[in-house]
């Protein structure tokens, strides 16, 4: 730095190199007089200037690990400071070009960023924005006001292209805004419409954590604060594309539709529209049937609380049977439907094996009861067990699960498997009984008889994958 004081100012230069990250240089003028006891006039002439080149190399990365990952970019900085020293004057531009960053939270890498920004008086104005992600893009404008160094208030619009917002295993997306904004440190306001073209969402390989009931309450503990300093009115319309597809869960569809979105604070968001079904099928547990209706209904309600409406069926000739589901997300009423009218025993095995259910068919019984055991509520599926145990001549229809010794993965700590078995059962005499149980996912199969020798003992045998002997006694307590 050089710099020359004398009774009016103090004058001079300054340069700042900074090795791998750029460096500024500038000139300034205070007026500082020169003298034993130095003053400052405060209506004195007072500037400072100076521009400067930066290199962001991995600095926000540090600031803020764990949220945004190998940042890059150069910065061109030019400031101009002038008037008084009572009543200073500021300008100044700033360029971003060739920045980019990965977000993994997100999964996604922005790319190709730049920003050209000026700043006079107490304005600071965004004249472009532009970034690149995926095979799109996103621009836009906006503008602060500032007061004492504090933005008062600000406004601005965001356009785009298939700008990908987010590439994870289970969900990938783009979206096109055409929004615009505008707001204060109090309130915030936002309209126009955002295009969905392309959502995919597929089955997640993980397993997720099971969460506790609904009843559950967790005593001694502070609910997180849902208190906004910032009000919030937002209105915009979602629009999904062409390419919207749903892969998981046994579901294999192609969506589309609508919702108009109305927010008026983080708990009370509302939508109003419908996404629906283009085409589809749902194929799980035996069961394959096409998506003749599938209708997700907001009626202006809280958007985790929408209308289902949805037929699925499978058709056999003349004949048609499968599943309607209406209610809501959180509670689905699952039916079942037929063209003509008939059991609900008969519906289940035109939808699995695609014609009526004969007696004494154990391995149809199976795939029957399973469908029935995923389809159905608890409720319904212990009548629809009722219906098929007298459909079958038989005593007993239950599904439980059993260990065998197979060897389990690596590292579990688990000594066995466990597996599903569907098992039916039959009285051949007050004092005898047999049942026979089939794996749901293998060829596991298990074979058990019981006799009573008297009031208080009895003797089992079971035949398997491992075979062995029991004897019980029974006491009563009255």
């Amino acid at each position: 730095m050089k710099f020359d004081w004398n009774k009016a100012s103090l004058k001079g230069t300054f340069v700042l190199g900074l090795q791998d990250y750029g460096h500024v240089e500038g000139a300034f003028e205070v007026p500082l007089k020169a003298s034993f006891t130095p003053s400052m006039e405060e209506n004195g002439p007072f500037s400072v200037s100076m521009k400067g080149q930066f290199q962001e190399e991995g600095l926000f990365t540090a600031l803020f690990p764990g949220t945004v990952q190998e940042t890059h970019g150069r910065i061109d900085l030019g400031i101009d400071l002038g008037g008084t020293w009572k009543h200073p004057v500021l300008k100044g531009t700033m360029q971003l070009s060739k920045a980019g960053a990965y977000f993994p939270a997100g999964g996604i890498r922005v790319r190709d960023a730049g920003m050209t920004a000026h700043m006079e008086g107490d304005r600071v104005t965004i004249d472009s924005f532009q970034a690149s992600s995926g095979p799109g893009k996103i621009e836009g404008t906006a503008e602060m006001k500032l007061k004492e160094g504090t933005v008062v208030s600000y406004g601005g619009t965001l356009q785009g292209k298939d700008f990908q917002v987010l590439y994870l295993p289970e969900l990938r997306m783009e979206a096109s805004p055409d929004v615009s904004f505008e707001g204060s440190l109090r309130k915030l306001s936002v309209r126009g419409e955002i295009k969905l073209p392309y959502i995919l969402v597929l089955q997640s390989k993980t397993k997720t954590p099971v969460e506790p009931s609904r009843d559950v309450r967790i005593v001694e503990r502070k609910p997180p604060s849902k208190e906004m300093k910032t009000t919030i009115d937002i209105r915009v319309n979602i629009i999904l594309g062409d390419r919207v597809f749903v892969k998981a869960e046994g579901i294999d569809a192609q969506m589309g539709g609508s919702v108009a979105l109305t927010a008026m604070g983080i708990d009370d968001i509302r939508g109003r529209g419908e996404i629906h079904v283009v085409k589809g099928k749902y194929s799980a547990y035996g069961v394959s049937l096409d998506i003749e209706r599938g209708r997700v209904v907001f009626s202006g309600q809280k958007v985790d609380r929408p209308t289902l409406d949805v037929l699925a069926l499978r058709k056999t000739g003349d004949v048609k049977a499968g599943v309607t589901v209406t209610g809501t997300l959180r509670n689905p009423v699952v039916k079942l439907y037929s063209e003509p009218s008939m059991a609900d025993t008969d519906i289940l095995a035109y939808m699995v094996l695609g014609h009526p259910l004969g007696s004494g068919q154990q391995q149809q019984a199976d795939l029957v009861a399973r469908a029935a055991g995923f389809l159905l509520s608890a409720s319904d599926s212990v009548v629809f067990q009722d219906q098929l145990k007298r459909r079958l001549g038989i005593d007993t229809l239950d599904i439980e699960s059993v260990k065998t010794n197979e060897a389990a993965a690596p590292g579990t700590g688990q000594e066995g498997v466990s597996r599903s078995l569907v098992t039916v059962g039959k009285y051949l005499a007050p004092s005898l009984y047999i049942s026979y149980g089939r794996s749901l996912l293998g060829d596991t199969n298990l074979f058990r008889v019981r006799y009573s020798l008297s009031k208080h003992w009895e003797v089992e045998t079971e035949s398997g994958t491992e075979s062995g002997a029991d004897i019980f006694y029974r006491i009563d307590l009255k």
